[in-house]
């Protein structure tokens, strides 16, 4: 499995609000490869136990994996979700990214 984060993305959230993300991994994908649709291959979960964060919600197409993120206790650290992405040409993740989020309210 991959451990390399490819990219951090920092977003900004109330704690009462439901945020939709969406991430295309088209970028990270080998030539004439496609992600899994196949959602279980596919990993979208809080790393951080506190943050009161909860990803539901999670689909893929085409290239690009969804989740919605609610929740999350208030705090002026940044929560983190990981979500990590699988082709249908390889074995291993492609990728790995990061979701810093601020909780406010």
């Amino acid at each position: 499995m991959a451990t390399t984060v490819l990219d951090i993305i920092r977003i900004s959230k109330h704690k009462d609000a439901n945020t939709y993300f969406q991430y295309d991994w088209s970028t990270y994908l080998r030539t004439g490869d496609s992600l899994s649709g196949t959602i279980g291959d596919h990993t979208m979960e809080v790393i951080d136990a506190d943050s009161g964060l909860v990803v539901t919600n999670k689909a893929v197409s085409g290239n690009s994996t969804y989740c919605t993120i609610s929740g999350g206790n208030s705090s002026i650290a940044e929560w983190r979700i990981k979500i990590a992405a699988k082709g249908t040409s390889s074995p291993a993740e492609i990728g790995v990214i990061e979701l810093w989020i601020t909780v406010w309210g």
